[in-house]
């Protein structure tokens, strides 16, 4: 029969193995849990500007921080904007595109293309267009011959389109939605006749 001296520093050896044991699976536990918590705190949410958004529903880009403020364009339904701050104040965000100004959060979703900003080509490459029309281009503030006149164009004169482009085409005519010099349509002509008002820029 063993003694009572090797009984007893067994159960000591039992005992403190049974308590490193409890310490190692508590510890990892702790671990755990402190790696669980801190894991949610060093995330951080991506970045809002640059981001692509485009508008649910027709509303205003305005000036200023203010829904009571000035306007500088209605936006149509689908219409992008790229965002340029990271959060929202009084409901409104800035946006940078297509125009600088602030824009209503409740009216902007998710681009189809997803969150990158929409690629706007230089004003010499592909958004850029001469007028050809001999007479000059009125810019319409909407696309069709009895909208309201906002602006002109002068022959040999350059316009930038709006991107992405919008192209419109109404009992014949195609309209094309320009940014510059002044936001608004001009007409590119008829499209079953050859001779168009613009072309490309050199």
């Amino acid at each position: 029969m063993p003694s009572r001296q090797v009984v007893s520093r067994n159960m000591n050896k039992n005992f403190l193995s049974l308590g490193f044991g409890s310490l190692v699976a508590s510890g990892l536990a702790a671990g755990a849990l402190v790696v669980s918590s801190v894991a949610p705190a060093m995330a951080q949410a991506a970045p809002l500007i640059g981001q692509c958004r485009a508008v649910n529903k027709q509303t205003p880009l305005f000036k200023t921080r203010s829904t009571s403020g000035e306007a500088v364009v209605l936006l149509k339904t689908n219409d992008q904007v790229t965002l340029s701050e990271n959060s929202a104040s009084d409901g409104l965000i800035s946006v940078s595109k297509p125009s600088a100004g602030f824009v209503a959060v409740a009216n902007l979703k998710t681009c189809p293309g997803g969150t990158k900003p929409p690629v706007t080509p230089p004003v010499d490459g592909s958004a850029c267009r001469l007028v050809v029309q001999s007479k000059g281009l009125a810019i319409r503030k909407d696309p069709a011959t009895t909208g309201e006149v906002v602006g002109g164009v002068g022959f040999n004169e350059k316009v930038t389109l709006a991107m992405p482009m919008d192209k419109k085409i109404i009992e014949g005519r195609t309209w094309l939605k320009i940014e510059k010099p002044n936001m608004g349509w001009v007409s590119e002509g008829f499209e079953a006749q050859p001779f168009k008002n613009l072309a490309s820029c050199k």
